[in-house]
């Protein structure tokens, strides 16, 4: 079978699954039951998914991922991929035009996919079979007695650790390996009640010029936390160390510090899961490798151009203390870490050394963390007594509003937007990005604002005729823009056929004003795929280099790059809100993200429900705008619903936006910091991507 053929048989295959002729629905319907763990078959199961857009067969129970091939195998028992293939040709009636492998025969003549009710039968059998038939927990305490007798203690001495400390942790040799000048160390892992589930083991080549940083290898595949009880002992009040390997974790242990081993810089998941379900953890001092690897999995990935680091990667310091635990790191200062020939690279290499520095070293970690402890805790108890000296209203940038522009707007904004996150949405061609942009540039003419405006949609050279042509018309000051000599976008971008003088000296006077203030306005096209990294990036560059904060747009959010493809579009959508929030929050930022609205909320009232995906639009910002059109009811038409037969009343969209100017309304639908909704009639000038407010403003309930 050619590999072009196997692909059509992967989507013939997709569909019978999807019409549900070959996986059982699961209970929902929305699914299908797992044919590995039976998930889907109770009666809160979510079962298998497709992966959006992929062929991918997800479980979120067992963790298991299937193509549709191998679902197929898993349904029906079958392993032999040419079995897999023959049996799709036959379930999907495909003929490849060469033979492939025959399925096996079965006495009974040839297979049918089973009833709906026998493969839900056979999930919860699965499943229940799988509950039953859980291995037992493995116990190594035997071997690990073995490898303890082995054990003269030497190799672990050489390293500062003293017999004592290798006996009360059963460390042994593994007694079944050979190698001249070669052994196997073995560190077990054991419970409170001594018992052995897993160990590690360490080769040690003493025939090598270094011997000081072996390889080490887990029982069952993965290392594990070592000394993690000490983790747990609330009754001990000292700071514990945490570090990457076990002989560094026994190096602090030797001079009567505690210390924890990660097992290597992937421990670190482990230790968060486990610092999670403490209730009251430990004080913690991170002092991994000096190296490389080490610095990563203590600080994360960080921009060395703006210090910023990669959300997706924070490191062990910035995710723990995030959580909220208690957490330090040591400090590798002095000649020894730094030096060009044999650094220190990790806390045995400094017990090796120098034995009594080390225990110096150490003991200045735990001093420091305990002053650090002791000021933190004179802060907190401080805080509000210090929050209420220093609160000065007029100080605060939440007390000084940046206006819009819009009297009407400020007015019900209480002075016009402050430090946090707006959202501004509106309908695809409604003009929200002629709006934002208008309200940038009136911040920078009239506040003298720095403002960042991040296009992901529009070029440059296209907002900028935008914004001349607006500026034509805003120039001439009379009611009707449509028979003023302004100029249209159209005419700003071919302005060589201009031939109307009026329209030409307009567009000199337009251009003289953009260049007054334009300094101030620094236009961001997107470049590929633009994520809210970018937008940090980007404002932490301007504030490097001005020394001032930005007023950031971005047009707009539902074209942001994910953080996270994998995510579902709503996890997208509220991930690149919530790390909006915090760049507005890290540089005190004013910043506006515009959104495109459901289709359905263009013919209703403004709510924060015709946003897309709107629940982090709703709880994420600080303000909630949206512009829609005024549902005025000389635009409604009668017509005959296709599917009831029965007359109804729609809006005439195509009239809507046919007038000139457009009738419109900007909703205050949130407001975390003041009046929490109201309502202001613009009109929209869309030829000269102008607007202006029109009569008095519905101001909505003081909160």
């Amino acid at each position: 079978m050619t590999d072009s053929e196997k692909e059509q048989l992967r989507q013939l295959l997709k569909t019978e699954i999807e019409n549900g002729r070959i996986l059982a629905r699961d209970r929902i319907g929305k699914g299908f039951i797992c044919p590995k763990c039976g998930n889907g078959s109770g009666k809160h199961g979510d079962g298998l998914h497709f992966k959006r857009g992929g062929d991918l067969l997800t479980c979120f129970s067992c963790e298991k991922s299937f193509d549709v091939f191998q679902a197929l195998g898993a349904q029906e028992g079958l392993s032999d991929f040419g079995e897999i293939l023959a049996r799709a040709c036959e379930i999907t009636g495909f003929t490849p035009s060469e033979g492939i492998t025959a399925p096996k025969t079965h006495a009974e003549g040839p297979r049918s996919p089973k009833s709906v009710e026998g493969r839900i039968e056979d999930g919860i059998g699965q499943k229940r079979a799988q509950n039953a038939k859980k291995p037992p927990k493995k116990d190594y305490s035997v071997y690990i007695e073995e490898c303890l007798l082995r054990n003269d203690g030497s190799y672990l001495r050489g390293r500062g650790i003293s017999d004592e400390l290798q006996f009360s942790h059963k460390i042994g040799i593994d007694p079944s390996y050979k190698g001249e000048g070669v052994e196997r160390l073995v560190i077990p892992n054991l419970t409170s009640e001594g018992v052995c589930r897993s160990f590690v083991e360490i080769l040690t080549d003493r025939t090598k010029e270094d011997p000081r940083h072996p390889k080490a290898k887990a029982s069952d595949g993965e290392r594990f936390l070592f000394n993690e009880d000490t983790l747990r002992d609330t009754k001990d009040p000292r700071p514990c160390f945490v570090v990457e390997g076990e002989i560094d974790a026994l190096s602090l242990e030797e001079i009567g510090q505690r210390a924890v081993g990660l097992g290597g810089t992937g421990g670190k998941r482990r230790l968060v899961e486990l610092v999670k379900g403490l209730t009251f953890p430990p004080v913690l001092i991170l002092a991994l490798d000096n190296d490389e690897a080490g610095r990563l999995a203590q600080y994360g990935k960080t921009d060395p151009s703006t210090g910023y680091q990669d959300p997706t990667d924070r490191g062990l310091l910035m995710e723990l203390s995030e959580l909220g635990f208690p957490v330090y790191e040591a400090k590798y200062t002095g000649e020894r870490w730094k030096r060009q020939e044999n650094p220190l690279k990790d806390v045995n290499d400094f017990l090796v050394e120098d034995r009594g520095a080390f225990e110096k070293w150490a003991s200045e970690q735990v001093e420091q963390t305990t002053v650090s402890l002791d000021h933190e805790k004179e802060s907190y108890l401080r805080e509000s007594e210090e929050a209420l000296l220093e609160f000065d209203l007029q100080n605060q940038k939440i007390a000084k509003p940046i206006p819009t522009g819009f009297r009407q707007l400020d007015k019900i904004l209480g002075g016009g937007l402050r430090v946090g996150l707006t959202t501004l949405g509106a309908g695809t061609s409604f003009g929200k990005t002629a709006l934002s942009m208008q309200i940038a540039e009136s911040m920078v003419r009239n506040s003298g604002e720095d403002v960042l405006f991040f296009s992901l949609e529009m070029g440059k050279n296209e907002l900028r005729a935008r914004s001349l042509s607006r500026l034509t018309a805003e120039l001439l000051k009379i009611p009707n823009y449509s028979v003023a000599p302004a100029c249209s976008f159209s005419d700003v971008l071919n302005g060589s056929r201009l031939v109307n003088e009026a329209q030409i000296k307009t567009l000199g006077e337009a251009r003289e004003l953009y260049s007054s203030y334009c300094r101030g306005l620094r236009i961001v096209e997107s470049q590929g795929e633009f994520s809210v990294e970018d937008v940090r990036r980007a404002v932490a560059r301007h504030k490097r280099l001005t020394g001032r904060t930005p007023v950031v747009f971005i047009d707009y959010l539902q074209i942001l790059h994910p953080l996270n493809p994998r995510e579902s579009e709503k996890q997208q959508t509220d991930r690149n809100i919530l790390e909006l929030r915090r760049i507005a929050r890290e540089f005190e930022a004013v910043v506006v993200v515009l959104s495109s609205l459901n289709r359905a909320g263009y013919k209703k009232k403004p709510t924060l429900e015709s946003f897309k995906e709107s629940g982090g639009v709703e709880y994420g910002s600080d303000i909630v705008l949206m512009l829609s059109f005024e549902l005025r009811d000389d635009l409604f038409i009668e017509t005959i619903d296709e599917e009831t037969g029965k007359k109804k009343r729609v809006y005439d969209y195509d009239r809507a936006k046919a007038e000139s100017p457009r009738k419109m309304l900007l909703s205050l639908l949130k407001n975390r910091n003041g009046n929490p909704t109201g309502v202001v009639k613009v009109d929209s000038y869309s030829r000269y991507s102008l607007f202006t407010e029109r009569g008095d403003s519905s101001q909505g309930p003081t909160a």
